[in-house]
C-alpha cells in the first residue's frame, strides 16, 4: 500500500469472481476498490440488457427485487430470481447489497430518506405552523401511496428482518417523528 492511500485490497476485474471476491474481503471489513477496463462496475457480466438507458445496476436491483416481493413475497423470492430478473449475475448484487436482508431494508430506507428530506423543506419553510404541519402530513400520505408497494412488502416482511436492522429501522423512524416537532 502507498503512502496516502488508505485502500487494503484492490480488486483487478469486476466480472463474478472479482465481486464476489470484493463483497467477501468488504465483508472481512477491508477496504476495497474495484477496478475494471469498461466504465461500470460488473464489467462484461453486470448486465445481458443491451439497451442504450440502462438504469444503474443497485437501482434496477431494487426496482426489481420490490416488484417480485409484491408478486411473490419476500420468503417465496429467491437471490436467483432477483438477479435473473434484473440481468446481472450474483456478483453484481453482492457488490452492492451483502444480502436480500439489505434489498428490503434499502425498499423501505429509500421511502424514509425522500419522507425525511421533504419534511425538512416543508418545516423550514416560512409558512405558519397549521399549513408547515399540513403538508408534512400530507407529504406522508402522497408518498406512501405513490410507493404502496415499497410500503406493503416493508410492513409484510421487517419482522422477517434480522434484528439489528430491525432496530435500525425503528431508530430511523423515531429519528423522524421526533425531528417534526423540533422543525415545526
Amino acid at each position: 500500500m502507498s503512502a496516502g492511500t488508505d485502500l487494503d485490497v484492490a480488486v483487478v476485474g469486476a466480472g463474478m469472481a472479482g465481486l464476489t471476491a470484493a463483497a467477501e474481503l468488504q465483508r472481512a471489513g477491508m477496504d476495497v476498490r474495484v477496478f475494471e477496463s469498461c466504465e461500470h462496475v460488473g464489467g462484461r457480466t453486470a448486465t445481458t440488457d443491451t439497451g442504450a438507458d440502462v438504469e444503474p445496476v443497485p437501482q434496477r436491483l431494487l426496482a426489481v427485487a420490490t416488484r417480485l416481493f409484491a408478486e411473490q413475497g419476500f420468503e417465496m423470492t429467491s437471490v436467483q430470481q432477483i438477479v435473473d430478473a434484473a440481468g446481472v449475475t450474483k456478483g453484481a448484487m453482492y457488490h452492492y447489497f451483502d444480502s436480500k436482508d439489505d434489498l428490503l431494508y434499502e425498499i423501505y430506507a429509500r421511502l424514509l430518506r425522500v419522507q425525511t428530506a421533504r419534511m425538512e423543506v416543508a418545516a423550514d419553510s416560512d409558512a405558519p405552523v397549521a399549513e408547515r404541519l399540513h403538508a408534512v402530513a400530507a407529504d406522508v400520505v402522497a408518498t406512501t401511496a405513490a410507493n404502496l408497494d415499497d410500503t406493503v412488502i416493508f410492513f409484510r416482511s421487517m419482522h422477517l428482518l434480522h434484528p439489528d436492522k430491525q432496530a435500525e429501522v425503528r431508530a430511523q423512524r423515531r429519528r423522524y417523528h421526533e425531528r417534526v416537532p423540533r422543525h415545526i
